[in-house]
């Protein structure tokens, strides 16, 4: 908790339909940057739109590639804020081995919201 609270408290579910990585592999969630003061400021990042990618294992061919049409501006391991990963594009890449075998999380700074691909839209429940 001490190392990956940031990426627990605060969060939005999943924004895409299908992760980028199998579900064995890891999950996803987003947290919009803050606005305003007080307690809603306070369960944003404050940075642009962040996106956190919880690996359970290496993604295939150490690669991911989002399906957002928002531009990358930084991504990194949570616990390694300081080393920057590799990113081109809309494809980041994650060098072995990672940080914590049980569960690391990747940060992907972006320009707002996520702007999921049209064919990556989660479907409303009920339809």
């Amino acid at each position: 908790m001490k190392v990956n609270g940031e990426a627990i408290y605060g969060v939005e579910k999943n924004p895409f339909r299908t992760l980028p990585f199998s579900e064995r592999t890891g999950r996803c969630a987003w947290k919009p940057a803050s606005t305003g003061s007080g307690q809603a400021a306070a369960a944003g990042s404050g940075k642009p739109g962040t996106i956190y990618l919880y690996l359970y294992g290496m993604p295939d061919k150490g690669r991911i590639t989002l399906p957002i049409n928002n531009p990358i501006t930084k991504a990194y391991f949570l616990a390694k804020p300081d080393t920057p990963l590799k990113v081109e594009g809309k494809t980041i890449t994650v060098p072995g081995p990672l940080p914590d075998p049980i569960a690391t999380v990747v940060v992907v700074e972006i320009a707002g919201a996520p702007e999921v691909t049209k064919d990556n839209i989660p479907v409303k429940e009920g339809k």
